[in-house]
């Protein structure tokens, strides 16, 4: 198993299409995982830099994504989050629905267990569960239409 991203031009196509919900899974070094499902998600098209919808969370992993609700992506090149002296994904070494940063990131840097995590906030987390500075061992996202 490797890193996968579909891209925000897809994840744009697809949901475009109608409703759609997402489904988090998380996975920890000690085998321990967590969810959350949003009832709500989209990402909008190229000119609103793929705005992030999100809402109607439930599961055991907290709320990593409703701050992050109708925000633009930030990657190192292309920084759209409040910040005017920061850029959250050069900070936070990832590109995500970056706010003034965030409590999630999935696309940061993959930490082996043990390794040590240079700084807070530079692994792949999700804050409500385990914290900034606990680097995931697995994460999904998955999407479906809704019912």
């Amino acid at each position: 198993m490797g890193e996968f991203w579909l891209g925000n031009r897809f994840l744009h196509s697809i949901t475009n299409q109608g409703s759609y919900e997402l489904m988090v899974n998380l996975t920890d070094f000690d085998g321990l995982s967590a969810y959350a499902h949003y009832n709500v998600f989209g990402v909008g098209d190229a000119d609103s830099k793929y705005l992030l919808t999100v809402s109607g969370f439930s599961g055991d992993a907290g709320d990593g994504l409703e701050y992050n609700n109708k925000h633009p992506f930030s990657t190192q090149d292309r920084d759209h989050d409040v910040y005017s002296d920061i850029n959250c994904a050069v900070r936070e070494k990832g590109a995500w629905w970056y706010v003034s940063c965030s409590f999630s990131n999935l696309n940061g840097v993959y930490h082996h267990h043990g390794e040590h995590i240079t700084s807070a906030l530079d692994g792949v987390f999700w804050r409500h569960w385990r914290g900034y500075d606990y680097s995931l061992r697995s994460t999904t996202m998955s999407v479906r239409r809704r019912n």
